[in-house]
């Protein structure tokens, strides 16, 4: 089983199946797909390529309030002057001799005239201009609104596919997400609060309380806040999010050498590893898979390093003392104890995630009766979900037990510490610890 869990985005170089396949083989987890490229033929396209591999979990994330690149791709040198179409009229806010920041801030460029949608700029470094990147200008707010036209659309289209999560792009605010959530109605689609902006940063606790997990997406965030304070936020990003039990996913530039390159750098190696080591549940590639050479040999890099480091994942901090917490906190004591497995009914994949904050590299095997909840929980750090009945029968300890020995999940001489709800719906009361083999014959 994985424990950390491995996101890739899949664009041109990783559209194929065999490809998506490859990824999958080397230890990819889960899929992204970024409407901020593409179109929605090619996102169907997409979809039906990973479910023909398996029930893989989808991201859908929106491109969300940016300024970008309409011109096609162009080499720059210093000095150039260039003129270049953007995707939306910030000529009230954007004036002559402001600084413009380009791939997620390594070229910047003056600004020497505007018109509407029209920008002429003079380039202050050496650079490839590439179509859809993303334009910043550090401390001014170019009030876009949060969703695009083709975000809605993207919405409804997430909910009509059955897509698993939609990860909010330049989440500011509670009500952000609470703008996404109405507009998915009932839908059961998960929203991820894609931290990478100072407000979204200053405003944290507020968005955790209603987003269902975080992306820190670390490229837009090192454009407003000096790049120096970016470990000590997502450190705090990652401890707050496992502390609240919600899943929390480090993203930008984890390998993006290996772009081009067959082997990550080993500041790189030491980027992916603190991520782990730190807490987080999943790890993502963008470039790497999406556009890079070989996108399955970054995955299988990026699985060994996580595997080696994932003994040294810190685990400790407050919680509430209220009965949930207690007793997921101590299934997981007992199964770290006696090397035991964990084995947890979980109808919404609450039980599942309050457990997996503590782990380190205990199997937790979450049943659920839920499709969705099951993909849901795949980026979950240390979770293996499986699809089963839960029921409410008083037998269900002896019956699942059984299950999971006929499917090779657990074995005979496993140590199992089985959390679940007895005798009242909707509550988690029990541990119940015991040798598979001994309870069934």
């Amino acid at each position: 089983m994985n424990n950390t869990k491995i996101l890739c985005t899949v664009g041109p170089a990783s559209i194929a199946e065999k490809v998506i396949r490859d990824m999958y083989d080397s230890g990819m987890n889960a899929c992204r797909i970024n409407l901020s490229y593409g179109n929605f033929e090619q996102y169907s396209t997409i979809i039906a390529n990973i479910r023909k591999i398996g029930d893989i979990p989808i991201i859908l994330d929106t491109a969300g309030p940016e300024l970008r690149v309409l011109n096609n791709d162009a080499k720059f040198e210093k000095g150039d002057v260039l003129d270049i179409d953007v995707s939306a009229n910030i000529s009230h806010v954007l004036t002559k001799g402001m600084t413009l920041l380009i791939n997620d801030g390594a070229n910047s460029a003056k600004v020497t005239d505007v018109n509407k949608k029209k920008i002429k700029i003079l380039m202050e470094n050496n650079g490839i201009l590439v179509k859809n990147r993303k334009l910043v200008v550090k401390g001014v707010n170019f009030n876009l609104p949060l969703l695009s036209e083709k975000d809605v659309e993207g919405l409804n289209f997430a909910v009509k596919k059955d897509i698993d999560f939609v990860a909010v792009s330049f989440t500011n605010s509670a009500d952000d997400i609470k703008t996404v959530r109405d507009k998915l109605k009932n839908s059961g689609v998960k929203i991820l609060a894609k931290i990478e902006s100072k407000l979204g940063v200053d405003n944290f606790e507020e968005i955790l309380k209603t987003c269902d997990g975080v992306m820190v997406a670390r490229g837009d965030l090192g454009v407003e806040i000096a790049s120096e304070r970016i470990p000590l936020i997502q450190k705090m990003i990652i401890r707050k999010c496992n502390n609240a039990g919600k899943p929390v996913i480090v993203a930008t530039q984890m390998m993006e050498s290996m772009i081009t390159n067959n082997t990550p750098t080993r500041a790189e190696t030491s980027d992916v590893a603190n991520a782990v080591i730190d807490g987080a549940d999943t790890v993502m590639l963008s470039g790497e898979t999406s556009i890079g050479r070989h996108p399955a040999l970054v995955v299988k890099a990026m699985r060994k390093i996580c595997r080696l480091v994932e003994e040294s994942r810190i685990t400790s901090f407050d919680i509430v003392k209220n009965m949930h917490n207690l007793i997921t906190l101590n299934a997981f004591k007992i199964a770290e104890e006696l090397n035991g497995k964990i084995i947890c009914l979980t109808r919404s994949g609450y039980t599942a995630r309050m457990i997996s904050r503590f782990s380190k590299a205990n199997d937790i095997i979450a049943v659920t009766e839920n499709d969705n909840v099951k993909r849901q929980l795949m980026i979950s750090y240390g979770v293996s979900p499986l699809m089963h009945n839960i029921g409410d029968d008083n037998d269900k300890v002896i019956r699942i037990t059984r299950h999971c020995l006929n499917n090779k999940i657990i074995k005979k001489d496993d140590v199992i510490v089985f959390v679940a709800g007895l005798f009242l719906k909707n509550t988690t009361n029990t541990i119940i610890v015991y040798k598979a083999g001994e309870l069934v014959a």
